[in-house]
C-alpha cells in the first residue's frame, strides 16, 4: 500500500478537474492505472469525500455546513451522482442538490445560499462516454489551483488507501437525511438572475431597461442535450434554462438536441466539433458531405432552414438568424451566424453560409459594446481588463487595447481568467474599504492597506498561487474592515456599481467568456460574481450586436453589417495541430532540442527578420512558449505573435500552436507542422492501443496507396482486429476521426461503393519517421518525388 506522504506532490487533476472514460468499479479492480484516473463511482465517492475533508481541514467549512452538488445529464442511471453525494455526506457536509444544472449555475447557486463549496459532475464538452468532476470554492466561485489540488490529491489518496474516517460526524442518520433537493429554487434563482437588465445589458444609453431586446432575433438553439437543454419525454417538451431565458428576452427560438434522458450529450452537437471551423464559412455542401466531421449536424441543418425561411427579412434588415451553440455543461459558447447568398454586380454568385463566432469574437463584441457610446457604462470601463489565454487570437488583445482596455494574458483554462476577475474584485474591495475609512483613523490601517496591495500584486504572477493565499488576504481585509467599524453591506453596494471592479471581459478561444453579474443572495445581499457562462455570454453578445450594429432596409448594407459582426476586429492567423497518444511526461525531456527547432525554423522562414524569445508562463511553467518580435525589439507594441507547445490536461495529446498577424499565415503553418512532427517522432507512446492501431492502419493503407487504392471501414476494422486490438463501434469511429480530422494521417474519398480511406501525404511521413513501417521510406521518397514533379508542372 502506498503511504500518504508518497502522494503529497501528485495532482490527479487536469486543466479543469478530472475527467475520462466511464469505468465500472468491477472493471477497475486491481488496475492501478484506472484507479489513478478516478473515473469509477467508488473513486468519485472517495474524491468528493476528500474535497469536503479538504474544505474542513483548511478551515473553509465546519461539519454540517452546506455543499452544493449538481450535474449534467450524461449519467442517466445516477450511479456517479449518488456516489458523489454519499462521499460528501460521509465527510460531514450537508448536501444541497440542484439536479441537472449548468457548470456556472452551480457556483452561482452556491453563492446565493452562502454554501461553503460546490461539486459539478460533468465532463464538459467531452463525449457522452466520459464523465468527470469540477470543484468550486466560495471565494467568487474560484476553481482549485494546482497548489490546492496537491493538497486535495494527498487527502484523496489517504482516503483511498485507508478508507473513510468513521469518527467524522454525519448530517443525519442516513444519506437521505443529509441532503436537500433544491432543484426548483436553483432554477428560479438562475433564470431570474440571468434576466435582470443589469446582467443582460439590455439598457439604453441612459440606463433604462429595454423591453424584449431580442425580439428581432430568430435563434436556433443547440445545448448539446445537456444541462441547459429542454427535456423531452413522452412526446412533451419542458423548456430548459436557455430557452426560457432567450424567449423571455423576446427571441423566437427553435431548439435542436433536447435532453431525452438517455445521456447522449455532445453527440453531433455543441461547440467541440466546430472548433477549427471558424476560419472559413460552413456551406450546406459541407453538411451534406459524409467525410466532414460536421456531417448532418442538426443545428446546422436547422439554421440553414430557418435562414432561408427568413432570407428576405435578413436582407431587409428586419431580423437576424443565429445559432446559439453551447456544450453539455453550459460554459462554452459559439454563435453561428446565418449569411444569405448574394450575387455580385459582375454576376458572381455566393452561396449562403454559416459563419462561426468563437470565444474571441463574442468576447470582443461584448468589450466593444462596453466601450461604445451606446453603453450607459462606457466611461466606467476605461482601462478595465480584457483577459485572454495564450490560445486566444493574438489580435483580440491587440485590438482590445485600441478600445482603451488593458490586455492581460493567462495560461490555458478558464480558472486563470476567473483568477484575474477575482483579483480585480479583491483590489476593488481594498479600494472601497480604504475610501470608507474614517477621516481620522489609526495610522496602522494605512500600513495594513499598503501591505495588502503588495501581497495582492504578488499573486498576479505567482506560479504557486493558491486559494489559501487569496483567502488570507480577504481575511486580513475583513479584519481591517471590522476594526474600522465599516459595514460590509455598504462595501457590497459600492462594488456593484459598474466600473468599481476594473474588469471587463475574459475569454478563451474555445468559447468561455467571463463577465461580471449582479446576484441577490438568499439573505438579501447584493453582490458581484464572476463565472464562465455560455447563456449569459450568448445574451450579452446578441444584445451587443443589437446595440452596436443597427439594421438597414438595404441588401448591400445588410450583408456589410453581417460581415462587420463576423469580424469585429481584424483577425489574426491561428493554427493548432495535435500529436495524439504521446508520453506527455517526456515533453520536458525534449525541451532543449524543441526550442532549438523553433528558433531555427523562425530564423529560416522569416529570413532572420523576427526573433523568437522564450518566456515562462506563470500559470503553466511547463509550456514551451515563445514570443515573436521584430528583429532586435522587445516592447509589447513590437510583438508579432507567439509559438508554443503544451500538454493537454485531459487527453493523451500534446498541442502545438502559433498565433500572429494574418500576413504570417503560411510560414507559421509550416513551422507548427514541423513542431508537431518532431513531437510525434520523439514522444509518441507507440505501445498505446490507439497508437498500435494507427500503425496497423497506416501499414495497410501504405500498401494500398502504392497500388493507387484505398480501403473501406470494414477492411480497416479487420486488419486492426487481426493485430489483436479490440475497439467497439464507437471507439473505432472515434479512432478514425482522430486519425483523419486531428492527426491528418489519413484522408477519405467518396466512391461508388461508399467512403474509402487513403493514406495522406503526412501519413507517408509518419509511417516511416514515427513507426518505421517496412517499405515506408521508399514510399515516402516516391511520394516526395511526385510532389516535386507536380510543383514543377504547376510552375510551368
Amino acid at each position: 500500500m502506498l503511504e500518504y506522504l508518497d502522494w503529497v506532490r501528485i495532482r490527479v487533476q487536469g486543466t479543469d478537474g478530472i475527467r475520462g472514460d466511464k469505468i465500472s468499479d468491477a472493471q477497475a479492480q486491481g488496475s492501478t492505472e484506472e484507479l489513478k484516473k478516478l473515473i469509477t463511482p467508488q473513486n468519485f465517492k472517495e474524491y468528493s469525500y476528500a474535497y469536503v475533508r479538504y474544505l474542513i481541514e483548511t478551515g473553509r467549512m465546519k461539519p454540517g455546513d452546506e455543499v452544493v452538488i449538481g450535474y449534467d445529464p450524461r449519467d442517466p442511471t445516477g450511479e456517479y451522482s449518488r456516489a458523489v453525494i454519499e462521499g460528501a455526506w460521509l465527510a460531514g457536509a450537508k448536501v444541497v442538490v440542484t439536479g441537472i444544472c449548468s457548470t456556472p449555475g452551480i457556483p452561482l447557486y452556491m453563492m446565493y445560499r452562502g454554501a461553503k463549496g460546490a461539486i459539478d459532475i460533468t465532463a464538459s464538452h467531452n463525449p457522452m462516454d466520459q464523465i468527470g468532476i469540477k470543484l468550486f470554492l466560495d471565494i467568487q466561485g474560484l476553481k482549485l489551483f494546482p497548489e490546492d489540488e496537491f493538497e486535495l490529491s494527498a487527502i484523496f489518496y489517504k482516503a483511498h488507501n485507508e478508507g473513510f474516517d468513521p469518527s467524522i460526524p454525519k448530517v443525519g442518520n442516513s444519506v437521505a437525511e443529509g441532503i436537500v433537493d433544491a432543484s426548483a429554487e436553483a432554477r428560479k434563482v438562475i433564470v431570474e438572475t440571468n434576466l435582470k437588465p443589469v446582467n443582460t445589458w439590455a439598457l439604453d444609453e441612459r440606463g433604462r431597461p429595454i423591453d424584449k431586446p431580442l425580439k428581432n432575433h430568430v435563434i436556433v438553439l443547440d445545448c448539446a442535450a445537456g444541462s441547459l437543454s429542454s427535456i423531452e419525454a413522452g412526446g412533451q417538451q419542458t423548456p430548459g434554462f436557455a430557452k426560457e431565458v432567450l424567449e423571455g428576452l423576446g427571441a423566437r427560438v427553435y431548439e435542436v438536441a433536447p435532453n431525452k434522458g438517455d445521456g447522449r450529450v455532445n453527440h453531433m452537437s455543441g461547440p467541440a466539433e466546430l472548433e477549427g471551423k471558424a476560419n472559413a464559412p460552413i456551406t450546406e455542401k459541407m453538411v451534406d458531405d459524409p467525410n466532414e466531421s460536421i456531417h448532418n449536424f442538426p443545428v446546422l441543418r436547422e439554421l440553414f432552414k430557418q435562414g432561408r425561411l427568413n432570407r428576405d427579412k435578413v436582407l431587409n434588415g428586419e431580423v437576424d438568424v443565429n445559432g446559439v451553440c453551447v456544450d453539455a455543461d453550459g460554459d462554452r459558447l459559439f454563435i453561428l451566424q446565418y449569411v444569405p447568398g448574394w450575387t455580385d454586380p459582375d454576376g458572381t454568385e455566393h452561396e449562403d453560409h454559416i459563419a462561426i463566432l468563437s470565444g474571441d469574437e463574442t468576447a470582443f463584441l461584448q468589450a466593444k459594446y462596453l466601450r461604445s457610446d451606446k453603453c450607459p457604462w462606457k466611461d466606467a470601463y476605461k482601462g478595465a481588463i480584457i483577459a485572454g489565454t495564450i490560445e486566444s487570437d493574438f489580435m483580440t488583445a491587440f485590438s482590445g487595447t485600441e478600445l482603451g482596455l488593458t490586455a492581460v494574458q493567462t495560461g490555458v483554462g478558464d480558472k486563470w481568467i476567473l483568477l484575474r476577475a477575482a483579483l480585480a474584485w479583491v483590489e476593488a474591495s481594498i479600494n472601497q474599504i480604504e475610501k470608507a475609512l474614517p477621516k481620522r483613523h489609526d495610522a496602522s490601517f494605512d500600513e495594513r492597506i499598503a501591505q495588502l496591495r503588495k501581497d495582492l500584486d504578488s499573486l498576479k504572477g505567482d506560479p504557486k498561487v493558491s486559494s489559501a493565499k487569496i483567502t488570507d488576504i480577504m481575511n486580513r481585509l475583513y479584519a481591517l474592515r471590522d476594526d474600522a467599524g465599516i459595514n460590509q453591506v455598504d462595501i457590497d453596494k459600492a462594488l456593484c456599481v459598474i466600473g468599481a471592479i476594473a474588469y471587463a471581459v475574459g475569454r478563451e478561444e474555445s468559447g468561455h467568456n467571463i463577465t461580471i453579474r449582479i446576484l441577490e443572495t438568499k439573505d438579501g445581499r447584493i453582490i458581484p460574481v464572476f463565472f464562465g457562462d455560455s447563456l449569459k455570454s450568448a445574451v450579452n453578445t446578441l444584445v451587443s450586436i443589437e446595440r452596436l450594429y443597427p439594421r438597414q432596409a438595404d441588401e448591400k448594407a445588410s450583408l456589410s453589417r453581417l460581415e462587420e459582426i463576423r469580424h469585429p476586429f481584424k483577425p489574426g492567423h491561428k493554427i493548432t495541430l495535435y500529436a495524439y497518444e504521446v508520453n506527455k511526461d517526456k515533453l520536458n525531456d525534449i525541451k532543449d532540442p524543441l526550442q532549438d527547432l523553433i528558433k531555427g525554423m523562425v530564423k529560416e522562414k522569416f529570413g532572420g527578420m523576427i526573433d523568437a524569445i522564450p518566456q515562462t508562463i506563470a500559470e503553466e511553467p511547463n509550456v514551451i512558449y515563445f514570443r515573436l518580435f521584430k528583429k532586435g525589439r522587445t516592447k509589447p507594441e513590437d510583438q508579432l505573435g507567439t509559438i508554443f507547445v503544451r500538454n493537454s490536461g485531459t487527453e493523451e495529446k500534446t498541442s502545438c500552436y502559433a498565433r500572429g498577424f494574418p500576413e504570417m499565415g503560411q510560414k507559421l503553418d509550416d513551422i507548427v507542422g514541423e513542431i508537431r512532427h518532431f513531437v510525434s517522432v520523439n514522444i509518441k507512446n507507440r505501445a498505446s492501443p490507439k497508437a498500435r492501431a494507427e500503425r496497423v492502419i497506416l501499414a495497410h493503407l501504405l500498401r494500398k496507396g502504392l497500388k493507387r487504392e484505398g480501403a473501406n471501414r470494414s477492411q480497416l476494422e479487420t486488419v486492426v482486429r487481426r493485430a489483436g486490438l479490440t475497439f467497439d463501434e464507437k471507439g473505432f469511429t472515434s479512432l478514425l476521426k482522430q486519425l483523419k480530422n486531428k492527426e491528418h494521417v489519413i484522408g477519405a474519398r467518396s466512391t461508388d461503393a461508399g467512403e474509402e480511406f487513403i493514406i495522406s501525404d503526412r501519413g507517408y511521413r509518419v509511417a516511416w519517421e514515427v513507426f518505421k513501417i517496412p517499405g515506408a521510406r521508399k514510399a515516402l521518397s516516391m511520394r516526395e518525388e511526385e510532389a516535386a514533379a507536380r510543383a514543377v508542372l504547376a510552375g510551368v
